[in-house]
């Protein structure tokens, strides 16, 4: 993934990564970017959408999270996290673009840790 390191996710996550694969999405600068276990399962997986509100954007990410997520102030313009006991979704919105982070474990710090990334190169 040309804007997050392998390296990075695998600290981050806890977890070997094997490969990633690219995903190409609606925002012209970042595909979406998966990163799997040696065993096949997704460890990470990066997604990007442009839309074309700020508002759009943002209805979308809470749409996401749906009525058990928690807000997020503290990344670019905001979103959710919902947390389950086996995956973790986060969901931020920067401008027009909708940033997800989803990850294999129940951990929103790993999602944060890797959306926080991410989210400065939405700009």
């Amino acid at each position: 993934c040309r804007y997050l390191e392998t390296g990075f996710v695998e600290q981050t996550v806890g977890q070997r990564i094997a490969r990633t694969t690219y995903t190409s999405t609606s925002h012209e600068l970042l595909p979406g970017c998966t990163f799997y276990r040696p065993d096949g399962e997704p460890a990470a997986d990066v997604a990007v959408t442009a839309f074309s509100t700020a508002v759009e954007a943002q209805t979308a990410a809470i749409a996401l999270g749906t009525a058990a997520a928690n807000r997020v102030d503290d990344i670019a313009d905001g979103g959710v996290v919902l947390v389950t006991t086996d995956r973790t979704l986060l969901a931020i919105t920067s401008g027009s673009t909708l940033l997800v982070v989803t990850i294999n474990q129940a951990s929103s710090l790993g999602a944060r840790t890797i959306a926080a990334e991410v989210a400065p190169l939405l700009a």
